[in-house]
């Protein structure tokens, strides 16, 4: 079966590009023969110097869209053409990426005018097309005077201010990157220890409401009790902390303005999205602005050619996927709630699709962010939209997972993937917890494409789904599935007791046994093949069944359980709080860690339901509260401690997805250690030196 997928998949590629006039199509499988047929793209950078002895070869590098290709490969030709140069274009292209290969005489300095003005002109067509001066080279010393054409006066400026914090006496390859290091502007006024509280007041709450509302409308401003109520806490356990004012933001322009106002005043402003967040980082710890951008809910731009989006901050991800169903696209990130896309950029937040599609921190190409004094950044180029960039410091992900400490997201540009033609879901009950485990862990290092794979344990259950003998059964099958190379597109552990309680929340009737619960997605000729691979490990480790679905009702009725794991969780004790833990190790460490998880619930007597997309290593223990009980409280905590510790021995972190919030900010420490938290704090201060963005959080 699988080598009639392989000759399916030869066959369509092959037809595609003859379609374009390919003259013939040569493929092999043997090693010697592949390498021989690579040869000629290994040996080109040496080829081009043979073309002219004593020649020096320059290679350019951009980076476009996609749809963007063959209109930038047609300029360079023409330029080529027009400037009397020898250059062979050559490119990593299913990214974007191309290389222009000059070979020049190093004596010529005419010839070196001209290279340099090609450079120029490249470089400048690829932003005009959305795109970045460097796709992977860099910007070294070749391309700093381009950088400011990318990124802006205020992006080059933000980057001074981390060079400047991380490096303030300029020692470190300098004169690289950044044009000078004298800083163009101050952000704010500094303040030494960014680190302690606010002490200096602010105007009264009637003031405040006054000035917001002239800053975004008197519709959009609210002191009554019930809102700022609604906006003192997320999902989590931890006691929530009112702001003074909650201001509802619709534009950039309003988060700015208010920011800039907050500023003056000295007021802290927490971002706030949905309040879905599990770690408590939208509570208003000493008062201030919480700033809603949920009504920032317009998907700016779709380009389906090149499977990527422009959102803003409020747009949750059921609206994006309902916005671009017919497209035949689809944002697959899923936390489990329909979190808002700016909270999910700023958390860097997962969930059951992980193992195939990434973090969100693999699928954000650009991000608007509001800085601390209301300055506005692109942080990845003005217009970019490239599948990727080495140009500059890589604030995309400096931004990504930094819960609204170091700026405001407002916009989002992010990767969109196919929709697949067919979907198989599996569920797979084991007869104990480490069957469930050791097969997840084969499962995955199977290598099979699963698209996610969920485990719950006795007490929760889904495309396919697998209840095990027992625990260790399932996170074995688990590892072994991931191994095994299967592009499975989810895999999820649920332990017994979260099928119990599933089971009840739900009115289902899943077998109560750790169960994994599988997704894979594909063409209908190959999702057969890997729903009988993973089933036969599943079975290796002692699954009990294996039931699987493809039709979208069958489908969703097998993930039921996963679905409503949270709350089915809490209603097993009414009145209580769940607190989930959010650790991710090393997917060999898994069945070891999981193990240790079970045994502490019982060493501390805890009702602890487990729940995870264990194809990443990323698992959650929803430990059952009452927020009340001091008591149940430093218990919780003492469980908490001794899993993240257990996770970092093996290697693991803190959090996998949850993000720091109030929770972690000690367990930081621990993971980072004193060097990697004062790197942290000095990127804090330089870009919220007053301490305004979300103080108390993270660090």
């Amino acid at each position: 079966m699988i080598d009639v997928v392989r000759y399916l998949r030869l066959v369509f590629l092959e037809e595609t590009c003859k379609s374009f006039e390919c003259l013939q199509f040569i493929f092999t499988t043997d090693i010697d023969r592949r390498n021989d047929l690579w040869k000629a793209r290994h040996n080109v950078w040496y080829a081009a110097h043979a073309l002219r002895p004593g020649s020096k070869c320059y290679s350019t590098d951009v980076c476009v869209p996609i749809s963007s290709l063959p209109g930038i490969i047609a300029f360079s030709r023409d330029e080529l053409r027009r400037l009397k140069l020898l250059g062979l274009i050559l490119g990593h292209v299913g990214d974007g990426n191309f290389h222009v290969v000059l070979v020049i005489d190093p004596k010529d300095l005419e010839e070196i005018k001209r290279v340099h003005e090609f450079s120029i002109i490249l470089a400048k067509e690829a932003l005009r097309m959305n795109g970045t001066i460097t796709g992977e080279h860099g910007i070294g010393l070749g391309k700093k005077q381009l950088l400011i054409d990318e990124f802006g006066l205020e992006g080059i400026n933000t980057m001074k201010f981390i060079k400047k914090a991380l490096d303030p006496l300029n020692i470190l390859n300098p004169g690289k990157i950044i044009i000078k290091m004298n800083i163009i502007r101050a952000r704010t006024t500094h303040i030494p220890n960014i680190f302690r509280s606010l002490t200096q007041r602010y105007a009264s709450s009637q003031t405040l409401v006054a000035d917001l509302k002239q800053i975004v409308g008197n519709d959009n401003v609210s002191n009554t009790a019930a809102v700022r109520e609604q906006h003192s806490h997320d999902e989590s356990y931890h006691a929530g902390h009112a702001p003074d004012v909650v201001a509802f933001a619709q534009s950039t322009d309003h988060v700015s303005q208010v920011v800039k106002y907050c500023a003056a005043k000295r007021i802290p402003i927490i971002p706030f999205g949905t309040g879905t967040g599990l770690e408590g980082g939208v509570t208003a710890l000493q008062g201030g602005v919480t700033l809603n951008l949920s009504r920032m809910d317009k998907v700016l731009q779709v380009n389906p050619e090149d499977f990527d989006c422009i959102v803003q901050a409020g747009v949750t991800r059921n609206a994006l996927n309902s916005f671009i169903r017919d497209t035949g696209l689809q944002f697959p990130i899923d936390p489990g709630a329909n979190a808002s896309l700016g909270g999910m950029c700023a958390t860097s937040a997962s969930g059951t699709m992980a193992v195939r599609y990434g973090t969100m921190r693999e699928n954000v190409m650009n991000l608007e962010v509001v800085l601390a004094d209301g300055t506005i950044i692109k942080t990845a180029g003005l217009k970019g939209r490239s599948r990727k960039t080495s140009a500059g410091y890589n604030l995309t992900n400096l931004f990504v997972g930094q819960e609204g400490t170091l700026g405001i997201i407002t916009e989002a540009t992010l990767k969109l993937h196919a929709t697949p033609e067919a979907v198989l879901s599996a569920v797979a009950p084991f007869k104990d917890f480490q069957g469930a485990v050791n097969a997840t862990v084969a499962i995955m290092q199977s290598g099979l494409p699963v698209a996610r794979i969920e485990f719950l344990d006795e007490n929760m259950v889904l495309s396919a789904v697998a209840p095990f003998k027992d625990f260790q059964g399932a996170v074995n099958a688990t590892v072994a599935i991931m191994q095994s190379g299967l592009p499975v597109a989810r895999i999820e552990f649920l332990d017994e007791n979260m099928v119990d309680a599933c089971n009840r929340f739900s009115k289902l009737g899943l077998d109560v046994a750790p169960t994994l619960f599988l997704e894979f997605h594909g063409s209908n000729s190959n999702i057969e093949t890997q729903g009988q691979i993973a089933e036969e490990t599943c079975k290796s480790y002692e699954c009990l069944k294996f039931d699987f679905a493809t039709d979208p009702e069958k489908r969703s009725e097998l993930w039921k359980a996963r679905h409503s794991a949270w709350y089915a969780a809490q209603a097993l004790k009414p009145g209580s709080k769940g607190y989930s833990t959010d650790v991710c190790v090393p997917i060999s460490a898994l069945p070891g860690i999981v193990t240790f998880a079970k045994d502490e619930l019982k060493r501390l007597n805890l009702l602890g339901p487990i729940v995870g997309h264990v194809g990443d290593g990323n698992f959650h223990v929803f430990v059952i509260v009452d927020p009340k009980n001091p008591k149940d409280m430093d218990l919780v905590h003492e469980y908490s401690v001794a899993l993240a510790k257990e996770a970092l021995r093996v290697n693991g972190t803190v959090t996998g997805e949850h993000g720091i919030g109030l929770g972690k900010k000690k367990l930081l420490v621990e993971e980072f250690g004193p060097s990697g938290i004062n790197t942290m704090k000095a990127i804090k201060q330089a870009l919220d030196p007053l301490n305004i963005l979300n103080p108390g959080k993270v660090l």
